[in-house]
């Protein structure tokens, strides 16, 4: 029997459930105005590739031709080059916008003059210099390729590289791509532990930054305005980035990639270490 002068206690009250129930609307309002930060579809950027010469018909595209038969015969002694699945467009600038095409899967190599746009490119580098393969080559012939030399390689692959990311699959999956945590506007510096130099003697610094503009991803070379936030990798950081989302996520349909939970939460923790700035 409940007492005539019976006070609910405070949880009760209709105050105080007028109260919770303001307090988790607002919650909830700021989660939801906190993931309309985040870019929620995406849309390719349209990209012509010109094939350009299919032969190399001067000395200068014959130099850079050989040179990659024998960079690709001095790689093969290092184990991971057996793991790579690449299918590669490059420019050389100074050998007359030399092109070629590299295909590499389980450990065979097919270089060919031209750009082959028989299947979708893995990575498009088209500002390379005649210096790039010089040092490449030095950098395999040794008996072990070391974090600096993976920095140096890395560091003239910065920007096609998160092209390449921001143009992996994954993100063009149907569904709402919120839960990736991808921000509008983003940089990424590729950190030189190693005071590692370029030919010219200068310390290497190795900078992007990368823009959505209705639903399309731009990379721009070099720290460019104040972003949203920004991720500082390390080598080893950067790798794992580029093989969970381009050899990991790859093949993946929109149900596989909701059934692999270890794999968005890889993503997550590697997002979490290499976050160090954001402006919210």
């Amino acid at each position: 029997m409940i007492r005539k002068n019976f006070t609910p206690p405070f949880f009760l009250t209709r105050t105080a459930i007028f109260l919770l129930g303001t307090l988790i609307g607002a919650s909830l309002i700021l989660i939801l105005r906190s993931q309309d930060r985040y870019v929620s579809s995406f849309s390719r950027v349209a990209v012509a590739y010109d094939q350009g010469k299919t032969t190399t018909d001067s000395p200068v595209q014959q130099e850079i031709f050989d040179t990659l038969k024998r960079i690709e015969k001095q790689a093969r002694k290092f184990s991971w080059f057996q793991q790579l699945d690449e299918y590669l467009l490059i420019r050389v600038r100074d050998a007359g916008d030399a092109k070629f095409t590299i295909d590499i899967k389980n450990g065979n190599v097919d270089i060919k003059p031209g750009w082959l746009t028989s299947q979708k490119p893995t990575l498009v580098v088209d500002n390379l210099h005649r210096v790039n393969f010089k040092r490449l080559e030095q950098l395999v012939s040794a008996d072990e390729l070391d974090e600096q030399g993976m920095y140096e390689i890395a560091s003239a692959l910065i920007v096609p590289g998160l092209k390449a990311l921001y143009n992996s699959d994954v993100l063009f999956l149907p569904g709402d791509k919120r839960f990736l945590k991808l921000d509008n506007f983003i940089q990424v510096e590729l950190v030189n532990k190693y005071g590692a130099k370029d030919f010219d003697g200068n310390l290497i610094i190795s900078r992007a930054t990368v823009v959505n503009v209705d639903g399309q991803w731009l990379v721009f070379e070099g720290f460019q305005g104040q972003p949203d936030v920004r991720y500082t990798v390390d080598i080893n950081q950067l790798i794992h980035y580029y093989y969970l989302i381009n050899y990991k996520f790859r093949g993946l349909s929109a149900a596989d990639l909701l059934s692999r939970k270890e794999l968005f939460d890889e993503y997550m923790k590697l997002r979490q270490e290499t976050l160090t700035y954001k402006s919210y």
